[in-house]
C-alpha cells in the first residue's frame, strides 16, 4: 500500500519572519549605530536608546526564530513530521495522546515528547485542506480530539534526542 504524505510548507509565516528580520534588525543596528555617541558619553537619551536597542534586537530574534521554527509539516500514514533547517522530528499517531491549537500554533504530543509547528492557517500549498482533514481523521481514530487551549501558544520541542 502506498504511503499517503502530504507537505506543507507555512510560507506566510516565513515571510512575515524575514520581513521582521529585515525591519527589526535595520531598526536595532541604525538605533544601536546611529547613536553610538550618546551611548558611550552616557548622557540622558542614552538609557532610552538603550533601551529601544534591546526591544528591537528581541523582535529581530523572535522573527529568525519564526524563519527556523518550521520548514515544512510532513503528514503521512503512519506519522506527522516537522523538518526544521538540517533535523526531522517525527511522531507517530499512536503515540499522541493530546492535540492542543492556541494562538497560530499546534502543539501535540505525549507525555515524553511534543512537536510544535504552524497552525493551518498559516498553511500552504493546494492540499492544505485535504492534509487538515487527513491529520484529523488519524488523530480522531486514535481517541485524540483537537482542543483549543492556552497550552498551544508557546511552540517547543520535547524529548527529542539532539545529536
Amino acid at each position: 500500500m502506498d504511503e499517503v504524505k502530504y507537505e506543507i510548507i507555512p510560507v506566510s509565516a516565513i515571510i512575515v519572519g524575514c520581513v521582521g528580520v529585515i525591519f527589526f534588525g535595520g531598526a536595532t543596528i541604525l538605533d544601536l549605530s546611529l547613536n553610538i555617541r550618546t551611548i558611550l558619553e552616557n548622557t540622558n537619551g542614552a538609557l532610552l536608546i538603550e533601551i529601544f536597542g534591546v526591544f528591537f534586537g528581541c523582535l529581530f530574534l523572535l522573527s529568525l526564530y519564526l524563519i527556523l521554527y518550521c520548514q515544512k509539516i510532513i503528514i503521512a500514514d503512519e506519522y506527522i513530521s516537522i523538518k526544521r533547517i538540517k533535523k526531522t522530528y517525527s511522531l507517530r499517531y499512536s503515540e499522541i495522546t493530546y492535540f492542543y491549537e492556541g494562538s497560530g500554533n499546534i502543539n501535540t504530543g505525549n507525555e515524553t515528547k511534543q512537536l510544535s509547528f504552524p497552525a493551518y492557517e498559516h498553511w500552504n500549498g493546494k492540499n492544505k485542506k485535504a492534509a487538515f482533514r487527513f491529520l484529523i481523521t488519524k488523530l480522531e481514530k486514535n481517541n485524540v480530539t483537537p482542543k483549543i487551549s492556552m497550552k498551544g501558544i508557546i511552540p517547543h520541542l520535547k524529548g527529542f534526542k539532539y545529536l
